[in-house]
């Protein structure tokens, strides 16, 4: 499944524009290699434990997806996690652990990792790496109690919505709340949204310039059973995901996770070999989700280009491989003309110099800059 990820990338990012709004823009996701986690104590041995618990949530967000754990690439990374740290600090808390059968009073012991160390890793080992740069999410929740059919509003004292921004700050899902001030009361009927009516969704959810929107309905059985559908509209299409629980916690984690999985597969860059009929392209100042998608849907419209799949980002740098009909001459001489690309002279350029490595291939990627809006 990891290995088919870069042709899920290509053929889902170009399929269209996002769903909510042309101005819709993703979020930088901040502190994706920081993970708190609460101790007992400040011992060696209490920290390394807490190191290797800490590193697991932290490739499982770098990557989108829990599935990455069971990596046996990873089992030897995970047991050396201190020697990935870049720092770490203690903070006082209030809440209370269980220690050896007794409640202490913890200690929030905060952990950062070396993420280019971690992503360079992932990419040797061919594992998937998710962008900072993730699509914005508007999370509506409905909810069907004694009460009926409700919209959970933010003054509402509701566990799983009290636990939603925790849990998905956890998973690096950038998400956000409506307002719930009087437009959205009137647009959002608690029975359209648990029907999980797509145009009433849109209706309600146009004035948020978001990239998604995420449908949360959920319910409590008689035997303390949670069970909730997840409705993600994304792109135009609709994606559904089930959860059940027996804490609201675990619920909200089980349809999140499938949400960020789904995500990933999507926007998630995983290195692979390059078949020798593909051409690579490197382009920098591709800064923002914005020129990643745009860089993307460009090359994909040309008519010469008949595949394009994203090999790895690094910083503002992205390689591309794209199958060419006619090879490279043809792809040079249709990108100079659109000009939406500059390309960048090789150091060896008018030296008289032949590279062992040909123009086009991964050694010697074509370089270009994205230009983006700014083409002329």
């Amino acid at each position: 499944m990891l290995s088919s990820l870069p042709k899920r990338v290509a053929a889902c990012v170009l399929a269209g524009l996002l769903l909510v709004s042309a101005s819709a823009s993703a979020e930088l996701v901040r502190d994706l290699y920081t993970q708190s986690v609460l101790v007992a104590n400040q011992s060696e041995e209490t920290r390394r434990e807490a190191a290797q618990e800490a590193l697991k949530k932290v490739l499982q967000r770098v990557s989108g997806t829990p599935d990455v754990l069971h990596s046996p690439e990873l089992m030897g990374l995970i047991t050396r996690a201190e020697s990935y740290l870049e720092s770490f600090h203690y903070e006082s808390s209030d809440e209370l652990i269980d220690y050896r059968g007794q409640e202490v009073k913890a200690s929030k012991l905060v952990l950062r990792f070396s993420g280019s160390t971690l992503e360079t890793f992932l990419r040797q080992v061919r594992l998937p790496v998710w962008p900072a740069n993730r699509p914005s999410i508007l999370v509506w929740l409905v909810t069907d109690s004694a009460a009926g059919k409700q919209m959970v509003s933010p003054e509402m004292a509701d566990p799983v919505a009290e636990l939603l921004p925790q849990v998905a700050r956890d998973l690096g899902l950038p998400i956000s709340r409506p307002l719930f001030d009087l437009q959205d009361q009137m647009a959002a009927n608690a029975a359209d949204f648990w029907r999980l009516d797509r145009r009433a969704v849109r209706a309600a959810s146009q004035r948020y310039p978001v990239d998604a929107v995420l449908i949360g309905r959920y319910s409590q059985t008689s035997t303390g059973l949670w069970l909730a559908t997840w409705s993600l509209e994304h792109k135009n299409n609709q994606n559904i995901f089930d959860s059940q629980a027996i804490e609201p916690e675990a619920l909200l984690t089980d349809g999140l996770q499938q949400v960020a999985a789904y995500l990933a597969g999507l926007y998630g860059v995983v290195a692979s070999e390059v078949p020798g009929n593909a051409l690579v392209l490197e382009l920098s100042s591709v800064a923002t989700f914005a020129d990643y998608i745009g860089a993307l849907d460009y090359l994909n419209g040309l008519t010469i280009v008949s595949h394009v799949a994203p090999h790895s980002i690094a910083g503002d740098r992205m390689r591309l491989q794209l199958f060419v009909e006619g090879g490279r001459s043809v792809l040079l001489d249709t990108l100079e003309l659109d000009r939406r690309l500059d390309r960048v002279a090789s150091p060896i350029d008018g030296l008289g110099q032949v590279s062992v490595n040909p123009p086009g291939s991964l050694e010697n990627p074509l370089k270009f800059i994205w230009q983006g809006s700014r083409a002329r």
